[in-house]
């Protein structure tokens, strides 16, 4: 087919199998799955209709298969074009992202080393003793406030009770 044939290369099953690569069953089975739709049998010796396939190259490539070179080597793959101003962007991108997982990198170690302190603190604060009670983190002052200082003090108390039941 030349540049100014308007026409696709017509193929037979056995061009069309070597052109692309395949063998003539997978042509067969495109055929009849209808991937070739300007494909035609050609008039045969038994009459108009019975003579071999001719199927359109434009069909074998829409069809997902790749041509072949006339040596029989696989064409060299076009690189697409470039646009300069996505790749920029891309790049930018990109390192906007590492910086934020530079930031969540540095979040998560400083947390780990925050909890480490408190699990730290914990030990010691509970270390030698069956864990904290009740009786000894309150002041008899606490369990039962006077009247004069309820009012001021009530709701802080019950909260702190709330606390130590969790």
């Amino acid at each position: 087919m030349s540049d100014t044939d308007p026409t696709p290369a017509r193929l037979t099953i056995s061009a069309a199998a070597r052109a692309a690569g395949v063998d003539q069953r997978t042509i067969r089975r495109h055929l009849n799955a209808g991937h070739f739709p300007g494909a035609a049998r050609n008039d045969g010796s038994s009459g108009p209709g019975t003579g071999p396939w001719s199927i359109p190259s434009t069909d074998l490539l829409a069809a997902g298969l790749v041509l072949r070179t006339k040596t029989g080597e696989d064409p060299e793959p076009q690189p697409e074009p470039v646009d300069r101003s996505e790749v920029a962007q891309l790049r930018e991108r990109l390192t906007d992202a590492i910086k934020r997982a530079e930031i969540a990198e540095a979040r998560a170690e400083e947390r780990e080393r925050v909890i480490e302190a408190q699990q730290l603190a914990i030990r010691s604060l509970t270390a030698g003793t069956d864990g904290p009670s009740m009786k000894s983190l309150t002041s008899p002052d606490l369990s039962a406030p006077t009247s004069a200082n309820a009012q001021n003090t009530g709701g802080a108390i019950e909260r702190a009770r709330r606390w130590w039941r969790m």
